[in-house]
Parts: C-alpha cells; structure tokens; sequence
C-alpha cells in the first residue's frame, strides 16, 4: 500500500454557519440565494469554496432568484411576484469573510440547512 505523506491527515478549516447563528442578515440572504442557484437543497447542506470563487463570480454578475410577494401582490403584474430574478451582490459575503480572518485564496466550508 503506497501512502500519501505530502497531504496532512488533519486540516484546519473555515466554517460560515449561516443558520442558527449571529450570521448578519444580509449575508443570510445571499447563503439562501447561493443554494438556490447551485440547486443545492436541503440534503446538500455545505458548499465549499474561496473568496476568489466568489470574486469571478461578482465580476461576471451573479442574478439570483429571490422571493418577492409584497401585500398588493395580486394587484401586481405575475411578473412582478413570486420568485424573480435579480442581480444580487456576493459583496456582503465576501466582506464577511475576509473580516472574520479567511485569506482570498482559502477555502472555506458554508454550512446551510434550510
């Protein structure tokens, strides 16, 4: 049996827990839109990638699909209810990494479950 040595058994690993915890709200809500733009569901609860990931992402625009039902909804043209496509910026995202210590080019673990 040949044995990798060159990659560690044990790693250190960045985890953004976007549910049941102090995750700002903005950042929440672009977690949620992630998941549905990967069609990840609710069985596939991490996602794994870097800020730079993230940054090419941002630069070639990200459009997610986010729920819009105000209280005139049914006075509201179809296409103006439900969910929509909008442009909706990983900004938020990318900021709050960076600012809890995670370097542009790690990767880190986003646990959601919804």
């Amino acid at each position: 049996m040949v044995q990798v040595t060159s990659v560690p058994a044990f790693k250190r690993q960045w985890v953004l827990d976007a549910q049941w915890t102090d995750c700002p709200e903005d950042v929440g809500e672009i977690v949620s839109a992630l998941w549905r733009y990967y069609e990840l569901g609710n069985d596939n609860y991490m996602l794994r990638r870097s800020i730079n990931d993230f940054l090419e992402q941002e630069e070639s625009g990200f459009n997610a699909e986010v729920w819009h039902w105000p209280e005139n909804a049914m006075d509201l043209p179809q296409d103006q209810r439900g969910w929509l496509t909008r442009p909706m910026s990983l900004l938020p995202l990318i900021e709050y990494a960076r600012k809890a210590g995670v370097k542009d080019d790690e990767r880190f673990i986003i646990h959601y479950w919804w």
